[in-house]
């Protein structure tokens, strides 16, 4: 946000919370020898946390996406807090599981690009290893799917990184491993973390 000249914070009629997410992570490739040809920077993706609970037509997703667009952001992640649920007939879409369908058919109407994954909200989901699971595989090869290498991304929101464990593994061990980067929450709301509380988070953390 910033400032007019009355002095009141400008607030914006797209609000979103942006995550901005590298493809793919340079940090520990070799350094070049220095006769090499320079290597481009990889492209940085900015992304909106969309409420997918609102649902919308396949028509007015096709106009959220290009209004996304327009202000400069590339893809959505969204947040699901309900997807669908196990029946003696095997699994049942929800309204949630509709709403992803007819937005990832709308990307791919607008074929301008656009990147959609999932950020699975714990506050409600249910049985995760079947609605995470449903999330990933439902979409992994649609064309707008975000892919970091030749993996889906996931995301999530709440819980912890250990929340997803079961979720993560069930999917590696049915040959569908995703790029994870989960929600951490830092109590103390450092503005900067140190190395060694970033490496807790991975700690006895495999699906990580």
């Amino acid at each position: 946000m910033s400032k007019n000249g009355s002095g009141k914070w400008w607030r914006g009629a797209f609000l979103a919370a942006l995550m901005v997410v590298g493809l793919p992570a340079q940090a520990q490739a070799p350094v070049p020898d220095a006769a090499a040809p320079a290597v481009a920077p990889s492209p940085k993706l900015v992304f909106a946390h969309y409420m997918l609970c609102y649902g919308n037509s396949v028509e007015g997703y096709k106009r959220e996406i290009a209004l996304a667009q327009r202000h400069g952001i590339d893809g959505f992640a969204l947040n699901a807090g309900a997807w669908g649920g196990m029946t003696k007939d095997g699994f049942k879409p929800g309204a949630y599981t509709e709403s992803g369908i007819r937005l990832y058919e709308a990307a791919k109407q607008l074929n301008s690009g656009f990147k959609i994954f999932f950020s699975p909200d714990m506050n409600g989901l249910g049985n995760l290893p079947v609605n995470i699971g449903d999330m990933v595989t439902r979409f992994a090869d649609h064309p707008n799917q975000l892919m970091v290498g030749d993996k889906p991304m996931l995301s999530g929101w709440a819980g912890t990184p250990a929340t997803y464990f079961t979720a993560v593994m069930k999917l590696r061990e049915q040959g569908h491993p995703v790029c994870f980067v989960p929600f951490v929450y830092n109590r103390r709301y450092a503005m900067a973390w140190s190395y060694e509380m970033v490496q807790r988070f991975f700690l006895n953390q495999p699906h990580m």
